[in-house]
């Protein structure tokens, strides 16, 4: 008896060690995904204030007044439309994880047609998308090439003495989706940025290194990003 008293008291206590255990594993469980979920939260309002932009807003903005001033109504109703159309396709696609590939390449092009309005050397550009992806039903984050075409254009071609280019591929390899922004501008080293313009290159690449972390958690991939300096330009590969 005594013996069986000893063996009952010792699964007795295993048992409260294995609950205590259990229940500190579920309360760390859930802090954790309590903490991802605020991350989560805190990156998508990043992204947001990122794409709502206030300077490319007020720039735009000015722009339009600019034309408006010339008497140049019909240039001020282009940019308008155009200003319109990207801001209400970024407000729609804030509210979605993921978009299919066609909708945000719209955006991105709109993104694109307004800041070469602004340029003192006009630039060309081409989206160049592989015949064997389905580009109605293949979702991506909202806008996560934009940071990068920003940068082509604001690092890299503004500081070109005569047009650039940006060049935007989206292939298909290996089961994974690779989004390639290149550039024919003056490179990293010599771009022409202020200490505001570096803090905010540094912050898109920041913001969207936290939105791939994110998409890897969430769907046991290996995404990322490489930089490439180019003999002339840069080539970014997401």
């Amino acid at each position: 008896r005594a013996s069986l008293s000893g063996v009952g008291g010792l699964l007795l206590g295993a048992a409260w060690v294995f609950v205590f255990y259990k229940r500190s594993r579920d309360a760390e469980a859930r802090k954790k995904e309590a903490e991802f979920q605020s991350h989560v939260a805190d990156t998508e309002m990043k992204v947001m204030r990122l794409q709502m932009n206030p300077h490319f807003i007020f720039n735009s903005l000015n722009a339009i007044s600019d034309y408006i001033a010339r008497n140049d109504h019909q240039a001020a109703d282009l940019y308008l439309t155009k200003f319109a159309k990207v801001m209400r396709m970024i407000l729609e696609n804030s509210e979605q994880q993921e978009v299919p590939l066609e909708e945000d390449l719209k955006a991105l092009t709109l993104y694109i047609q307004l800041e070469s309005l602004r340029l003192t050397h006009p630039f060309a550009y081409e989206i160049i998308v592989d015949s064997d992806i389905d580009a109605a039903n293949t979702l991506i984050p909202p806008l996560i090439l934009q940071p990068f075409v920003e940068n082509s254009i604001w690092h890299g071609l503004s500081g070109k003495q005569s047009a650039g280019k940006i060049t935007i591929r989206v292939q298909k390899a290996a089961n994974m989706l690779f989004c390639v922004v290149e550039d024919d501008g003056v490179g990293r080293q010599t771009a022409p940025a202020g200490d505001t313009g570096i803090r905010k290159k540094s912050l898109g690449m920041k913001i969207t290194k936290s939105r791939i972390d994110i998409i890897n958690k969430m769907k046991q991939t290996n995404a990322g990003v490489e930089l490439i300096d180019l003999e002339e330009g840069t080539r970014v590969v997401l």
